[in-house]
């Protein structure tokens, strides 16, 4: 029954477009399994790998272990990563159970932490924030414009 679990599985980006400049203007490329955007989690859960100007969550990084990594590229994006297990294959279903298990795990606590009521509290407190940053800007400021998730407009402030 073990000939027929594959040695290998493929996990998409959630941040393909994404790169961070660090404070020494060094561009880094980013890979997440399960977070779409950087802020999502806390600067300190995003780690450098070895030797390549990428940062993974410790989250994704979690499925990486006992796994041959091989990311792929298109341009210069990195969309997909290929995980080629590093275990007998007897284990093959095990690690994979268990690979699994976590995943669920990290979407099941992301689900608690980031309800519905909570997203709508934070772009709430984002508009106010970025509607006084306008108003502090004056006529010569940045303008908000509409997001494709939210129609409304918010007319420039005219002092």
């Amino acid at each position: 029954m073990t000939a027929n679990i594959k040695d290998r599985v493929l996990i998409h980006n959630k941040l393909p477009n994404t790169k961070v400049k660090t404070a020494d203007d060094v561009e880094m490329h980013v890979f997440s399994a399960f977070y779409e955007h950087p802020a999502m989690i806390a600067e300190d859960q995003w780690t450098l790998l070895s030797g390549q100007n990428i940062l993974i969550d410790k989250d994704s990084m979690k499925l990486f272990e006992d796994n041959v990594t091989e990311f792929g590229w298109q341009k210069d994006h990195i969309i997909t990563c290929k995980l080629i297990a590093n275990v007998k294959p007897a284990r093959l279903k095990e690690h994979w159970d268990k690979l699994y298990r976590f995943s669920v795990g990290v979407r099941e606590q992301m689900e608690q932490h980031f309800d519905d009521n909570k997203i709508h509290e934070m772009l709430d407190m984002a508009k106010c924030d970025i509607s006084q940053d306008s108003k502090d800007q004056g006529e010569n400021g940045p303008k908000l414009e509409s997001t494709p998730e939210e129609q409304e407009k918010i007319p420039p402030n005219k002092s």
